[in-house]
């Protein structure tokens, strides 16, 4: 008897072993699979619409892959596929992710046949294309093949495609958790991951799908973001955002669209209150809008879950900056969601409360009430701005006493002020938006916040200086003193610090009377950390901009009188440099997280080179007219 237990309970024992070995291996093939390689498909598509010049195939960021397709390809650069494309583009906006949704329902093979009939219209190909241009394009796309030798180039790149693959593949690291996809949508149990590093896409990237017989292929088509000194495609981590958000899309696409219909009132409103800001970043359409909204939502629940609620933060701001802003309390209503999934089993169950979310959203049937500010908030604010006004006007006091110039001067600087920041704000309401789109989608993050940034400062240098310039070039009188410039440089400043000083008073007035209104600087004031001795951020800053002002104007006024033009760049460069530290903050969403006085700081070296410069420059100015200029002030 005890033999026969000893043997059973080895027999259990193995057999244990064997069943979980054996669960094991199911929840092992049950892994969603992924696989990382450049697809032939996609590069040829990608090279013929990069030679009929859509902007969106032509921002490639591996020079030496780029050259290497414009001579290899350079005599087929007039072939009928080439024309086609961008007739294609021309008459029914082909562009973007339309070419890439054709690239995926291609066979796989050199073939290059369609792998699913076009009647009825496949759902996943994009309706852009006509099946009349599918098939005159195909037969065209072929003949392109074999008369560009495209194979020998696309076999010849061979250890590149490796290259990039590898590298992908050691930056991820399983950094991307592909069982969160089925699990947050409840849907996708055949699916199979297709990540496709894209040569020629730089900054753009695609997510479309195919719906295979036996699994559904699930495509991040992704852009190289940049190279490595040996000219080899590189990536970083930063390309995980990237990657869920164009996974997601083969999962929140479909929700979108089945239900259009519902979403189709309130989105079309929605649209027309942002169709700008949408079309800068590509969207032209409601149908585009509600996709991404689904899609961006999704990518923050997944950031907090995966990347902390700090992450989710940063990737909410960014959304809210290109456009979005309802997509904070848009993944606050998915995380409802994801807490009720007995309740809504997949995304599409719960569509009845995104159409509510869009529709109470547009028109709410109660008035929102405003956030809470906290009081010590407002306090500040007013003290803030009252302060700036107090300390713009010390300023002009002083320079007065102690230069004996008239008000008339003080009067031209803040004209010159006024001057300059109106034409900045006709830029700001123009060609702005689509300059910063376009540096955000060329560069990698970093290279944007820094490109960014010195556009936004820049701005303030063409803008204020250049006509600080243009009118001392006009008004020779401007610059005939020290007095003078020092006069015009505080008067340029003090507006400013008077105006932005008596608007934060009269916000902060407002809110203490519940002035209606005011729902959007209630908002911004809930959010504002609690920085120590908030009341002196304003002065402090403005301080620091009047000394700028000034300096800045007096080098550019020096420069007219004195014909050296190097002074002129200097007075450039304080301005400039000195809003490209702000605006970085701004560009890179980052006003909720810095601390102010470290802004402050980073400000302070330009406030003292400007003391240095105006004293400098005084020292420097032609006594003679100095003198007559003191006789008349007298």
């Amino acid at each position: 008897m005890p033999r026969l237990r000893i043997a059973a309970c080895c027999v259990a024992a193995l057999l244990a072993c064997l069943a979980s070995h054996t669960r094991a291996a199911e929840q092992e093939g049950q892994r969603p699979s992924l696989s990382i390689r450049v697809d032939p498909r996609i590069e040829l598509i990608s090279t013929i619409f990069h030679l009929a010049g859509n902007p969106e195939y032509n921002m490639c960021r591996v020079p030496s892959y780029e050259s290497e397709v414009q001579q290899h390809f350079e005599s087929v650069q007039g072939h009928p596929a080439v024309t086609t494309a961008r007739r294609l583009r021309a008459e029914h906006g082909v562009s973007f992710d339309a070419p890439m949704s054709l690239a995926v329902h291609l066979t796989d093979d050199r073939s290059l046949q369609l792998r699913v009939p076009l009647e009825p219209w496949p759902a996943t190909l994009d309706q852009r294309w006509q099946p009349e241009d599918v098939t005159d394009f195909l037969e065209k796309l072929r003949s392109f093949v074999d008369e560009s030798d495209f194979w020998g180039f696309f076999d010849a790149h061979e250890p590149v495609h490796r290259g990039a693959a590898r590298e992908l593949e050691s930056v991820l690291a399983d950094a991307v958790d592909l069982g969160w996809f089925e699990s947050f949508f409840g849907e996708g149990k055949r699916d199979e991951f297709r990540l496709v590093p894209s040569l020629l896409n730089g900054a753009h990237n695609y997510g479309p799908r195919f719906p295979g017989h036996a699994v559904t292929e699930i495509y991040c088509i992704l852009g190289v973001p940049g190279q490595r000194e040996d000219g080899s495609p590189a990536f970083s981590r930063a390309v995980i955002p990237t990657i869920i958000h164009e996974f997601c899309h083969s999962y929140a696409n479909p929700v979108a669209d089945r239900h259009a219909a519902e979403l189709e009132g309130p989105a079309k409103k929605l649209f027309a209150r942002v169709e700008m800001q949408m079309r800068r970043n590509a969207y032209g359409a409601w149908e585009t809008m509600m996709r991404e909204s689904l899609v961006r939502a999704s990518v923050i629940r997944y950031l907090a879950t995966h990347e902390g609620e700090a992450a989710a933060r940063q990737q909410t701001r960014q959304d809210r900056d290109r456009g979005f802003l309802w997509i904070e309390p848009l993944s606050e209503l998915f995380e409802e969601y994801e807490a009720s999934r007995d309740e809504y089993p997949t995304l599409d169950s719960f569509a009845a409360r995104i159409v509510a979310f869009f529709q109470e959203y547009v028109e709410p049937s109660k008035p929102k009430p405003p956030p809470t500010v906290p009081p010590g908030v407002v306090r500040s604010l007013l003290v803030s701005g009252t302060l700036m006004v107090l300390l713009a006007l010390a300023f002009v006091v002083v320079t007065r006493l102690v230069w004996a110039v008239p008000m008339r001067w003080f009067f031209a600087g803040a004209a010159i002020w006024i001057a300059g920041v109106a034409l900045k704000a006709a830029w700001a309401a123009g060609p702005h938006g689509s300059v910063l789109a376009f540096l955000e989608n060329s560069v990698p993050r970093l290279g944007y916040l820094i490109a960014g940034s010195l556009y936004v400062g820049g701005l303030t240098g063409i803008f204020e200086i250049g006509v600080t310039l243009a009118a001392a070039l006009i008004w020779r009188k401007l610059s005939r003193t020290a007095a003078r410039a020092v006069a015009v440089g505080v008067g340029a400043g003090a507006i400013e610090a008077i105006l932005l000083g008596a608007g934060g008073s009269a916000g902060a007035l407002a809110l203490m009377l519940n002035t209606p209104g005011m729902e959007a600087l209630s908002e911004d004031l809930a959010a504002t950390g609690a920085t120590s001795a908030l009341w002196l951020i304003g002065p402090a800053e403005r301080a620091i901009a009047i000394l700028c002002h000034t300096g800045s104007r007096v080098l550019v006024l020096l420069a007219v009188v004195s014909g050296r033009r190097s002074l002129f760049w200097y007075g450039f460069l304080i301005l400039t440099g000195l809003d490209a530290i702000t605006g970085y903050v701004h560009v890179g969403g980052l006003m909720e997280s810095v601390n102010l006085w470290w802004l402050e700081l980073a400000l302070l070296p330009f406030a003292l080179l400007s003391v240095a410069a105006v004293r400098r420059c005084v020292r420097g100015w032609p006594r003679v007219e100095e003198a007559a200029e003191a006789g008349v002030a007298t």
